[in-house]
């Protein structure tokens, strides 16, 4: 779990969106009205422990970790960043 002031990020790795088995989550939710809830999920086959270790800098950019030693940027409008 991370928080920036604005938004708490929470690494679900384990959860199933969309019934997909092992592609893990992470959470964002809205600490201030200004900022909408949100969601990011790993794409296969980035799949087991996406969302192991997350970060929130200030400027809303959501760095994702997972146990292959890969790290994913999100912006707070959802696309991921190489």
């Amino acid at each position: 779990m991370a928080d920036n002031g604005a938004t708490i990020v929470v690494g679900a790795p384990g959860e199933a969106p969309y019934g997909i088995v092992g592609a893990d989550a992470v959470y964002l939710f809205a600490v201030s009205p200004a900022y909408p809830n949100n969601s990011c999920y790993a794409e296969p086959p980035v799949l087991g422990g996406f969302g192991s270790a997350v970060a929130i800098g200030p400027a809303g950019r959501v760095v994702v970790g997972e146990p292959t030693n890969n790290a994913y940027v999100f912006t707070m409008g959802g696309h991921a960043e190489p």
